[in-house]
């Protein structure tokens, strides 16, 4: 899992937001390495982070795209704030 980008990380509310988006994407998908841009997923809009787990062959079905999308936008919202405080 990406837990060494967050260890460098002094905010330790900020490092748990992101360790927990980690462990879904890994519980979810299984991925546990991640490139450059999922790794920075919350600089990502939804349509391009959705297209980079398509890249690795990670396609949603209906019923959960919309919960992955609420997921997705909570999470980054979070995470920017966090970031920015």
């Amino acid at each position: 899992m990406e837990i060494e980008l967050v260890n460098e990380i002094n905010n330790t509310e900020l490092a748990l937001a992101l360790t927990q988006f980690y462990k879904v994407l890994y519980i979810d998908f299984g991925i546990s390495k991640f490139n450059e841009r999922i790794s920075g997923w919350y600089n990502l809009s939804w349509e391009e982070f959705r297209s980079e787990l398509e890249n690795h062959s990670i396609n949603f079905n209906q019923c959960l795209l919309s919960d992955w999308e609420s997921f997705f936008n909570i999470h980054k919202r979070k995470v920017l704030s966090l970031m920015n405080s």
